[in-house]
């Protein structure tokens, strides 16, 4: 919040108080909706970390790639020929080992949370598709309208639930993250937000940055990368290590990206 708050601030003032120009768009809209995506998709991942180790969580997230393939042909009019057809539905059978498997084999996980880091990677494809879509846009203006949609959004929801009057009475694990009461952070705490915050930002911004410099899904499988980070993070952080099902379904779900980044360079070459 402290770092969406200066981008923000900063978009409109210099360090010396002075009023910049307003950031412009003609599409203020589809940036609404893009601040939208980031909110449901930080929304929903963010409570299956509630219950879902990382690995497992981070796996099924990178169906996002995939799903950036296709929604790049109805947002982008994108041209998606049958091999990389082909690739999207052998990525969505990895996603189904996955969710098979660890639901019948964790009887302590409903199947159901399965879903959450699936529903978020289709929030972030659509969010990273928009972006190519209004890749006219300066990146300042694409920073601006971002982050304030994502405060007021976040605004209106600490002010409906963050003193915690709804979470009574629920048991579901992903429910109570989102509806406890918020609590002020302390002054370590307030290190690791603002770390967090540096961090999100620079991601955010490299990630816009190479959505409006090339077509969606040549970019989209490099995000593959995060994958092997989550494991070790996963293992060293919280002592989780994924299943032979997670390690499958990934290999199946990176080497339907992998062939999509490959398929891709082929054709652009030829042309």
């Amino acid at each position: 919040f402290t770092i969406s708050y200066w981008i923000v601030f900063h978009t409109y003032f210099d360090p010396f108080g002075r009023r910049l120009a307003h950031p412009k768009t003609d599409q203020p809209g589809l940036h609404a909706l893009r601040a939208v995506m980031v909110f449901a998709s930080n929304m929903t991942y963010f409570a299956a970390l509630a219950v879902l180790p990382l690995p497992d969580a981070t796996a099924l997230f990178f169906i996002a790639p995939i799903m950036i393939t296709v929604l790049s042909i109805p947002i982008l009019g994108e041209h998606v020929g049958p091999r990389r057809w082909g690739a999207v539905i052998v990525g969505f059978c990895g996603t189904l080992i996955m969710v098979r498997a660890q639901g019948s084999t964790r009887g302590d996980i409903s199947i159901w949370i399965y879903l959450l880091p699936i529903l978020a990677a289709f929030f972030y494809a659509t969010m990273q598709v928009l972006t190519r879509k209004l890749a006219k846009t300066k990146a300042s203006a694409m920073a601006f309208y971002i982050q304030i949609t994502f405060v007021l959004f976040c605004g209106i929801s600490g002010l409906i639930v963050g003193n915690g009057q709804f979470v009574g009475g629920v048991q579901h694990p992903s429910l109570v993250f989102l509806l406890r009461a918020w609590l002020v952070p302390t002054a370590a705490d307030m290190s690791y937000f603002v770390l967090i915050g540096i961090l999100a930002t620079g991601v955010g911004y490299c990630l816009s940055q190479a959505y409006r410099s090339a077509p969606a899904a040549t970019v989209a499988p490099f995000e593959y990368v995060l994958l092997p980070m989550s494991i070790v993070w996963g293992w060293v952080i919280f002592a989780d290590w994924p299943g032979l099902p997670v390690w499958f379904g990934s290999a199946i779900i990176i080497a339907a990206g992998l062939y999509v980044i490959w398929r891709e360079h082929k054709l652009s070459s030829q042309d």
